[in-house]
Formats: C-alpha cells, structure tokens, sequence
C-alpha cells in the first residue's frame, strides 16, 4: 500500500491490486487533520500534523491513537506539531516540531533527548555513520553524532555565514555511496566528510529549490521549483 498526506484530506492509502484510495479517518469529528509526516515502524504508521499533535496508526486494524500535545519527561507541553518524523536504527523514533527535535517514547507517550532548533524541522534523517541530520525551515542544518554531540551548519559552500534562503533546507538524502544530499532553498549541496563541508551542485542558471531528493539507477530525482529534474 501507498500512503498519502494531504494539507486538509488527512490520510489515506492506495491499494494497488484494486486501483483504489482509501481515506483513513483521524480526526473523531470536525476537519480531518492537516497531515505532514509520515513514518512507518513496524505495523505503526506515525502521522505528524499541523497543530493537532501526532496519531498512530495500526496498519493492519486501522486503530488510531493521537498524541494531542507533546509532553516531556517532567511534564512540560513541547509542542503540538510535527513536520518531520524518522525511526532510527537503534529503534528511537525522532519527531521534528515547529521548535525541537526529540524522541518518543510509545511506551510513555513522553519525549526525550529535546534538542532546541528554534524553527520548524522539514526532514530528519540518520546516515551510515549513525549520525542524525536535521533540516530546519530557516536555521540551517543539525547533526548529533553517534555519541550525542550535536552540530549546527550554516555555511552551505560560499565560506561565509549563510543568510536568507540559504538557511531554509528542504531535504535530506544518502545514495547507495553513502553521499549525503541537502536539498535547499537556494540549491542542491553535497556533503563531504573528510573535510566536514558542503559545496554547491550546479543544476541551473538561476538554482531552484530543492524540495525533494530521491535516487533511481545512479541518477538523483529532484523535485524543484523548476519542476522535476535528472542529476
């Protein structure tokens, strides 16, 4: 099954072998849910919303919990946003709000680990390394090594501070050659690890924002304000 988000049609799957949508309801009454992240574990489908918390969803019975407000481990209202969830491969799952990236704990339905962006996070990624990234809406990139020390990257290949567009990034990616891809408002850049920096990939005259990165056969699929291009 194919699962889709949508801004005010909530959620719902395609089933290919019927050639049908299906609409999941979240929402017990009123609008559906503003829905914009998707994270399967398992036979749980984590949904981060706009504003209305994050719902689970039992894949195979079609229950679904929700999170109204996320709350840390003492008690304190985080947030009620999620943009951006990943499960990693130590099996914590990482939400990205409109403020901080923090684990869940279903078990306790509490969060950890808070780390402060102070924007909202689009996308959140682990590489081979066991590092995790975090790509923010206006505050450049974040990283948290393996041993927990986090790092913040606002320099996108210039040598300077970036400023504007350049702290907007949209997307995250790691091919097959464990290349990490940052898709931005202002462009796509690779990450180089030896020397810890990022350089610019000339798609365009004028560079588009990246939205999305996907690989397919060697090739990298973006997904632009120029529409779709083949790197």
């Amino acid at each position: 099954r194919l699962w889709i988000s949508s801004d005010d049609g909530g959620l719902c799957y395609y089933a290919p072998d019927r050639e049908a949508f299906t609409p999941v309801k979240l929402a017990k009454r009123g609008m559906e849910h503003n829905v914009h992240a998707l994270c399967l574990v398992g036979d749980s489908l984590y949904v981060g919303t706009y504003a209305q918390g994050m719902n689970v969803v039992n894949v195979k019975t079609m229950d679904v919990a929700n999170i109204p407000v996320f709350v840390g481990e003492n008690g304190e209202a985080i947030d009620a946003s999620a943009y951006a969830i990943c499960c990693d491969r130590q099996q914590r799952i990482w939400v990205g709000t409109f403020n901080v990236v923090a684990v869940f704990h279903p078990e306790t339905q509490k969060f950890s680990n808070v780390k402060e962006v102070g924007v909202p996070v689009n996308d959140i990624m682990q590489d081979c390394d066991d590092c995790l990234w975090v790509a923010t809406d206006g505050n450049g990139l974040w990283s948290c090594s393996k041993e927990g020390e986090w790092k913040h990257y606002t320099d996108f290949g210039n040598g300077k501070t970036a400023e504007g567009s350049r702290l907007l990034v949209n997307s995250l990616f790691e091919d097959k050659d464990s290349t990490l891809w940052v898709g931005t408002a202002n462009g796509l850049f690779c990450y180089d690890r030896a020397a810890d920096s990022f350089s610019r990939v000339k798609l365009l005259n004028e560079e588009p924002s990246v939205l999305g990165v996907a690989a397919v056969e060697g090739n990298l699929w973006l997904t632009t304000s120029a529409g779709l291009l083949c790197y």
